[in-house]
């Protein structure tokens, strides 16, 4: 796929305007086959750290400043976009976090491919210092005080969204999409999300099992 990635930091909060050419125009367009911003190895396969990553330099679990990067996968949705930012960002701002909004915006014709973009994201978030990250879908706003962005001391993966919290996946109890908040080594560690689900759905399952493959090796993750 193809995409560009367009990069707010908190003075975005003072102007929105004009959002949708700013995200179509900013930045330089990246690929997921280029070296830089590929994962070269599936869920059944071992390894998955290009060359030019190592998890001992990535940032430090015990950092004190905690920088959040908010990955948004993003193509044609400026309605829920706008909404979004308009209730986000004072949340953000309620909880005292640092971040950086890194909106992926898809421009190619093929299907949405929103694990892609994520992993694109990610190592955009790393290149601007982030040491954690939240994957924000677009549609999705926060409305309770106690769905929390920051940093994730207590577990390796805060899931913001469970089955019983979802305002539509609520039936489903084994559901695993939606935010998550975690930091960027442990998204290292799980080898992101698979490049090969295109359009709506199967990223989100590949992902749940990369996560219970994980905890089974290590038994001391937490979710």
């Amino acid at each position: 796929i193809l995409c560009t990635v367009a990069v707010y930091g908190e003075e975005f909060a003072e102007n929105q305007s004009g959002i949708e050419s700013s995200i179509k125009s900013t930045g330089r367009v990246f690929s997921c086959k280029s070296d830089r911003f590929y994962w070269t190895k599936d869920f059944n396969q071992k390894g998955f750290l290009n060359k030019d990553i190592s998890i001992s330099n990535l940032p430090l679990h015990d950092k004190e400043n905690h920088s959040l990067g908010i990955i948004i996968p993003y193509r044609n949705r400026t309605e829920h976009l706008s909404r979004l930012m308009i209730k986000l960002i004072p949340f953000l701002e309620m909880q005292q976090v640092a971040y950086h909004f890194f909106i992926v915006n898809q421009t190619d014709l093929y299907g949405f491919n929103r694990g892609s973009l994520i992993n694109i994201g990610v190592r955009a978030a790393l290149q601007f210092g982030c040491d954690y990250i939240c994957i924000q879908d677009v549609d999705t706003i926060p409305i309770h005080p106690i769905i929390s962005y920051k940093y994730p001391k207590n577990s390796d993966i805060y899931h913001q969204t469970p089955g019983n919290m979802h305002p539509v996946y609520n039936f489903l109890k084994q559901y695993f999409g939606g935010n998550f908040v975690m930091s960027i080594p442990t998204y290292f560690r799980l080898n992101g999300f698979a490049n090969s689900y295109y359009n709506w759905g199967g990223e989100d399952d590949s992902f749940r099992k990369r996560v219970k493959l994980h905890m089974v090796n290590d038994r001391s993750f937490r979710v």
